[in-house]
């Protein structure tokens, strides 16, 4: 089944964070609607955060003054509560004026609920629309590709690349070399590397699991490869393999333990039976200064729990553990010193590095203690971060 730039959207669309939803919320709204500038509480300049505000996104013309909340939360409930906050902020608000509210949504939310949102709304003679992860993504395809540029990664149509092999002959694998090397975003290390892995992908798909067709997508910052052959998720297979040999396995191991720079990701699409490998460009460090993310990294808090097992994302290869910069205290260190040994000697996370952040902000005594400390280990490194 052919995949479509929709769903690829739709699956994008789906990962953004707070703060990248909200920033699109803006544009996206503004454009529909020819608003002037908005306001908000929520969105973090420049970050995935969102600070807390109700609404998130306001906006106030000669006739009307309308509410925005941009959330990706599918709690049952949390549509019902952001909207049921805005109408309660309407209670003083100018009576003259028409009063609005929008939920701009990056999934599709239960009928019902949006049901008893519009029936609440009515209650209180205001406004409600809303806008889901189907109907926006299918906006940002026909319309406003740029955005979809801008926020989910993807080409604009007539830049995407895509390649579709239905064997794993010579020919297919050097279309492979060729298609790879139009990834400017790859180094040439990386290159090299992320075809053996596709190869690797391809032959398996071909040979055990009885694809017929095998698809490569690229876009800026990443490559998808789909596959319609039976479920197979070769990150974390750990059996005896089909070829006798597992060399697939061992090449992609390699890959995420060496190229730091690329995360791989596996999705099984249960609605279309295909699997999806992601290969996503990081975010770099430069200057010693890491950009986080939340999405692989642990925040030191006071009372550091007591060790049981710790929830890591697929896609993650070394752990970050943050400090921040009030809790820079050397008894607090020497805690996350503990933790980190428990860490280090667990199997689960034999495959793991560990990088312990550090505000920048130079207290010589903790710097000397972490700096020997990431020492004495292969899989610690000390990294510094600014506010």
């Amino acid at each position: 089944m052919e995949i479509t730039q929709k769903e690829i959207a739709e699956t994008m669309l789906a990962n953004l964070s707070g703060g990248e939803l909200q920033r699109l919320a803006e544009e996206f709204l503004t454009r529909e609607y020819k608003w002037s500038k908005l306001s908000h509480y929520g969105a973090v300049e420049g970050g995935a955060r969102t600070r807390k505000g109700i609404p998130d996104i306001w906006l106030q013309t000669e006739t009307d003054i309308i509410y925005i909340s941009a959330t990706g939360d599918k709690s049952k409930g949390k549509l019902y509560e952001d909207v049921e906050k805005s109408v309660n902020e309407f209670s003083g608000a100018d009576a003259t004026k028409k009063h609005k509210c929008i939920a701009f949504l990056n999934y599709d939310p239960n009928p019902q609920e949006a049901t008893d949102c519009f029936d609440l709304c009515n209650l209180n003679n205001v406004e409600f629309s809303y806008y889901t992860n189907n109907f926006i993504s299918e906006s940002l395809n026909s319309k406003y590709q740029d955005l979809r540029k801008k926020y989910l990664g993807m080409k604009l149509d007539n830049d995407v690349w895509s390649l579709v092999l239905n064997n794993s002959e010579d020919n297919d694998l050097k279309k492979i070399d060729v298609f790879v090397s139009g990834a400017e975003w790859l180094d040439s290390d990386e290159k090299d590397n992320t075809v053996m892995v596709i190869k690797e992908l391809l032959m398996n798909a071909m040979e055990y699991g009885n694809s017929t067709e095998f698809k490569i997508f690229l876009y800026d910052k990443a490559l998808v490869v789909v596959d319609g052959g039976e479920e197979f998720n070769l990150l974390k297979f750990e059996g005896k393999p089909t070829s006798g040999h597992g060399g697939g396995k061992m090449t992609v191991d390699w890959y995420i333990k060496n190229i730091k720079g690329i995360d791989l990701i596996y999705k099984w699409k249960k609605s279309t039976e295909e699997n999806f490998y992601s290969f996503r460009k990081k975010k770099r460090i430069e200057d010693g200064i890491i950009e986080f993310n939340g999405d692989c990294q642990y925040e030191l808090r006071y009372r550091i729990s007591e060790y049981k097992e710790l929830i890591v994302p697929d896609k993650c290869n070394e752990l970050i553990f943050k400090i921040p910069r009030h809790l820079v205290i050397m008894s607090l260190g020497l805690r996350l010193v503990e933790f980190l040994h428990q860490l280090i000697d667990d199997e689960r996370y034999k495959m793991y590095n560990f990088k312990i952040a550090v505000h920048n902000f130079h207290h010589r005594m903790i710097m000397e203690y972490f700096e020997a400390y990431a020492a004495e280990y292969d899989r610690i490194s000390l990294i510094f971060y600014k506010d």
